[in-house]
């Protein structure tokens, strides 16, 4: 009887994360045509009230409870930008946290999610970066323009592990990740997500679950030495976020 509530469920979250896609597109390319023109505050504000919505909607139809600890002590606006830093566990991670940043976030996304038809219009929309690893040029220009959002005032997400953990705990960081924070010198607030991978990905079917959230206290880097201020911020941000996670253990 569970099996076939989860593949209800199943069937249920997939038919909304399609019809948010399809029914939010066509808002997705009214505000970057906006941002063409000159419009780029008003049409990021607009894309983001869409995707939260979206998003909360398709949190909602699998039934999962999201509790947030934390979000208080996150600037809503900030000059430089924010960068927010968090574990990575599961697929769902990006909805789960665009329905609770509470603010327009761009974030970075291997460059192959380009060959991925539908996802690909939707990086553009909600203000990701695909970022070709093999390709150091490339690469660098990509980091210059999230330094450049960043220096903006717009908020950036990354994963510093650089892929998915399934649940095997935090995995070590990759520093590079943080080139963007020191040349920007934008705080970073960590964020660590449990229970998202227990959603889909452990069973392959979508499950009602709790997923726990917690946002650090913005960590300022503009006074952190110049050398090894990727290694120092890495440390830093890994270290509050595995706090957090543990803190995750003990109430779940």
């Amino acid at each position: 009887m569970e099996k076939v509530k989860d593949i209800i469920r199943t069937c249920v979250g997939f038919f909304w994360v399609f019809f948010a896609t399809v029914f939010f597109l066509p808002v997705g390319v009214i505000t970057l045509l906006m941002g063409c023109i000159g419009l780029k505050y008003i049409a990021r504000r607009v894309m983001y009230k869409a995707i939260q919505y979206g998003t909360k909607l398709i949190v909602f139809s699998i039934g999962c409870k999201i509790v947030i600890r934390g979000h208080e002590d996150v600037p809503n606006k900030s000059m430089p930008g924010i960068c927010f830093a968090c574990n990575h566990s599961g697929i769902f991670d990006i909805i789960i946290l665009f329905s609770t940043l509470g603010q327009p976030c761009g974030f970075i996304a291997k460059k192959e999610i380009l060959y991925v038809p539908g996802i690909n219009i939707w990086l553009l929309i909600l203000g990701g970066i695909a970022l070709d690893r093999k390709n150091p040029r490339t690469a660098l220009q990509t980091i210059n323009k999230c330094v450049d959002r960043l220096k903006h005032g717009f908020a950036m997400l990354i994963f510093p592990e650089g892929t998915r953990s399934k649940g095997r705990g935090l995995l070590p960081f990759k520093n590079g990740s943080f080139k963007m924070v020191t040349e920007s010198k934008a705080p970073v607030v960590p964020v660590a997500i449990t229970g998202s991978y227990e959603v889909f990905e452990k069973t392959g079917l979508v499950k009602s679950r709790t997923v726990y959230i917690t946002y650090g206290k913005p960590i300022p880097t503009d006074e952190i030495p110049a050398e090894h201020a990727r290694q120092i911020i890495s440390d830093k941000v890994r270290c509050e976020i595995d706090k957090m996670l543990k803190e995750h253990e003990v109430v779940s």
